[in-house]
């Protein structure tokens, strides 16, 4: 009987732990958590998906970092490393209060504070790249 109540203990802490461990880690959160402390430092754009990418200069950066704030993303196991620059279709560089966060969007959608860190998978990717592409005009 004892056994039987330490295994019956022992699988609940293992479900209670693997849950917290799951909520810490792969629940969805926002791209841009706070838009009034972020700001947009670079927007890339690539024309014809070979790589040449050219600066997006006029856009609205309230209503971009507000649109991403509406969107989300979740952690991998990943780390973010290097990619074919075809692979791009949109590039954002946002200062925010952690770090610079890179968002890439097209063939890969994943955002990441550089090169070595953790990945973010964009969720929805394909509606977030439209959507981006219709606020800049591209």
């Amino acid at each position: 009987m004892k056994r039987k109540y330490i295994f019956i203990v022992f699988i609940v802490i293992l479900s209670v732990a693997l849950f917290m461990v799951y909520q810490i880690f792969f629940i969805p959160t926002q791209i841009i958590e706070d838009v009034n402390t972020s700001h947009i430092v670079r927007i890339q754009y690539n024309v014809d998906n070979t790589g040449k990418f050219i600066d997006v200069d006029n856009y609205d950066e309230t209503k971009i970092l507000n649109y991403l704030n509406t969107c989300n993303e979740r952690r991998t196991l990943h780390k973010a490393g290097k990619y074919f620059l075809s692979d791009v279709t949109i590039e954002i560089i946002i200062r925010t209060d952690i770090g610079p966060k890179d968002i890439l969007l097209g063939n890969i959608n994943y955002s990441s504070y550089g090169t070595g860190t953790t990945k973010y998978e964009i969720l929805n990717s394909n509606e977030v790249t439209t959507a981006l592409l219709e606020i800049l005009n591209l």
